[in-house]
């Protein structure tokens, strides 16, 4: 099963965050999403693991408070249904208002710095 993770301290790193749900059992791929210039963490990613233990971990994590913050644990694929399945909600596209944005990508949950024109100095 597919997990997405998010809120999670980004003063843990991949060791830490991937060792929180190991105790659930075996990780079979790991992304932890970091800042493109410092290469720090962001606090979010994705991960694989068993379905039974992908659901202990959900269940277990998700709200869980950790440095003050309420953890986000979900299964993606039921959140990426959930958010496209409803009507005139879904993920960001490259041409939003029939410009296009320059720099960087959005997604869910991260909508980054988007500029609209030309690249410009880069």
């Amino acid at each position: 099963m597919k997990i997405s993770y998010s809120n999670f301290p980004q003063n843990l790193d991949e060791v830490a965050i991937q060792k929180i749900f190991s105790e659930f059992g075996e990780v079979s791929s790991f992304q932890l999403k970091k800042d493109k210039i410092t290469k720090k963490s962001l606090g979010y990613g994705t991960l694989e693991m068993a379905d039974d233990n992908g659901n202990k971990a959900i269940k277990s994590l998700n709200g869980k408070k950790m440095d003050e913050k309420e953890l986000a644990v979900g299964d993606l694929e039921a959140l990426q249904s959930k958010v496209s399945g409803k009507k005139g909600v879904g993920l960001p596209s490259n041409n939003v208002g029939g410009g296009k944005f320059h720099g960087r990508s959005t997604s869910v949950g991260n909508p980054g710095v988007l500029r609209r024109g030309g690249n410009r100095g880069s």
